[in-house]
């Protein structure tokens, strides 16, 4: 029977191969005429000999990646006892990429372009833009990928967003393994879709980066990778100023358990890596105003609630901090001092000089989010305890 699957594997491989070779080669088929005449649905036909052509192509290439199918099944059933020792990286695997892929289709379906964020300014000439023209990391990201294939705004908005998703979503797993274990790390992917994709409004360009850049650097405080943090901070910067906020969490989740000269370096020079990048900021681009204050707009907002944005926090956000803060019961110190510090600081900053009727203001909070639901988990199921603590 082994002799049997290995036979069958190597026909299939051989099969997709040479199918692929056909549909790059964009040999015709056989009797491709009858094959693709029919009286029904003359619209979606192929009629003249470019499309015929197109088609022929199009199902050379369905038969090689079905033949490459047939041959990864084969493959695996008949190593599956081999299989079995790493299927749980593989589901995590799978499972992952499937959360970023779906985050990024509801990206596309929910998200537009809003007049006070246009596309083509922001990438052309961000120095119009006061206060988002300094969030620039992932609009000098779509220049490289504009410089590497020509592509309308839109187009490269999406490319960018696409790689921060990946990395958001798997950097998400990465610090979910801390307080879940590597086997289900895969659950910080799943509730990162559930609790990202409701502020998915507007485009921006850093709003997904900013989820990555926090959970690297929480990662980096629980792993204690000091250097990093103060990377983090820096590049971080560059994408969008609230990573400063991260300095205080870090250095309040670190200060009972680690040296306390070792705490006030890390954020000191932080806050220097945090400084140094806003002075390159205005030195590329330099603007009269990083900020907007907006308190008497929020106090409206909050007592006015009318639009359908507000009613989205009114929805969403309560349910949030409600299952965090029954989670917090549970956590430990570390992790309880470091999300009441990100919630208060986010609250102050937001009613200052953000919008109250935003809920992706606390985007960088999803990671700690995450974190204390996993650790809850964790105790429910009486796991084995987390990682490390910072």
């Amino acid at each position: 029977m082994k002799h049997a699957y290995r036979f069958f594997t190597v026909v299939f491989l051989a099969a997709s191969i040479v199918f692929g070779i056909l549909a790059a080669a964009h040999l015709r088929l056989p009797l491709q005429e009858l094959i693709f005449a029919s009286e029904y649905r003359r619209d979606i036909v192929p009629s003249s000999a470019q499309e015929i052509q197109q088609a022929s192509q199009s199902v050379w290439l369905l038969a090689a990646i079905t033949a490459a199918g047939l041959t990864l099944l084969l493959a695996i059933w008949s190593n599956r006892q081999r299989f079995r020792e790493r299927a749980h990286d593989v589901l995590s695997f799978s499972i992952t990429t499937a959360c970023a892929l779906t985050l990024f289709l509801l990206l596309t379906k929910a998200g537009f372009e809003g007049s006070w964020y246009p596309l083509d300014t922001i990438v052309n000439k961000p120095g119009q833009l006061p206060v988002f023209g300094t969030r620039l990391l992932m609009v000098w990201l779509a220049w490289l990928l504009r410089a590497i294939h020509s592509m309308p705004v839109h187009r490269l908005f999406l490319a960018t967003q696409g790689i921060a998703l990946i990395a958001a979503v798997f950097m998400t797993r990465t610090w979910s393994a801390l307080f879940i274990g590597k086997r289900l790390s895969w659950l910080g992917p799943v509730l990162l879709v559930l609790l990202l994709a409701p502020t998915f409004t507007y485009f921006t360009f850093y709003d997904i980066a900013m989820v990555f850049f926090w959970s690297l650097g929480l990662w980096a405080i629980w792993r204690r990778y000091y250097v990093l943090l103060v990377a983090v901070v820096f590049i971080g910067t560059l994408n969008h100023e609230n990573i400063l906020l991260l300095v205080p969490v870090s250095a309040v989740a670190m200060w009972q358990s680690s040296n306390r000269r070792v705490v006030i370096t890390t954020a000191s020079v932080a806050l220097v890596a945090h400084a140094a990048a806003r002075l390159l900021l205005n030195w590329l681009y330099p603007t009269k105003r990083i900020a907007q204050m907006n308190i008497l707009l929020n106090a409206q907002i909050l007592t006015h609630a009318r639009d359908d944005r507000m009613l989205d926090a009114i929805l969403v956000l309560p349910v949030l901090f409600l299952c965090t803060v029954i989670a917090s019961f549970y956590a430990e110190q570390a992790l309880q001092r470091a999300w009441y510090t990100g919630l208060a600081v986010f609250l102050a900053v937001t009613f200052a000089v953000g919008q109250a009727n935003e809920v992706r203001q606390f985007d960088a909070l999803i990671p700690l989010v995450i974190a204390l639901l996993l650790n809850y988990m964790r105790q429910q199921l009486q796991l084995q305890p987390a990682e490390g603590t910072p």
